[in-house]
């Protein structure tokens, strides 16, 4: 799982798009600390029912995307790899099994990633 911040996130927004100089993953994807970080598997190739709604959005004409449409296009784009992604909202630190035994074997249920709010 690749784990990125909300700056990071919107560094990689403005630099791959020009035309979304002022995206807020706060405010367009409602990326707070006191929920669930969003969770997508990209795989970068296109999909004909979202890319109308992700090329409106990039003109300013629709108010938001989703998370999994964002982090799509910016695979195609080339500004991410392929895969699984999560997004920590400011002032979270997310933090994964430390072993693919503790991912598998271990018989507690556990969500994959949990939030642990910063001091």
């Amino acid at each position: 799982m690749n784990v990125m911040t909300s700056e990071e996130l919107e560094q990689l927004v403005r630099a791959t798009f020009p035309s979304r100089a002022r995206f807020s993953a706060e405010s367009e994807l409602g990326l707070t600390a006191r929920k669930a970080p969003p969770v997508a598997n990209v795989h970068g190739g296109p999909d004909p029912y979202l890319d109308r709604q992700f090329d409106r959005w990039l003109e300013g004409a629709v108010p938001f995307v989703s998370f999994y449409e964002l982090l799509n296009r910016l695979c195609r784009a080339g500004a991410l790899s392929p895969g699984d992604y999560a997004v920590s909202a400011s002032g979270v630190t997310l933090i994964q099994p430390r072993s693919s035994y503790e991912q598998t074997n271990d018989p507690r249920p556990t969500l994959p990633l949990r939030a642990i709010p910063r001091n």
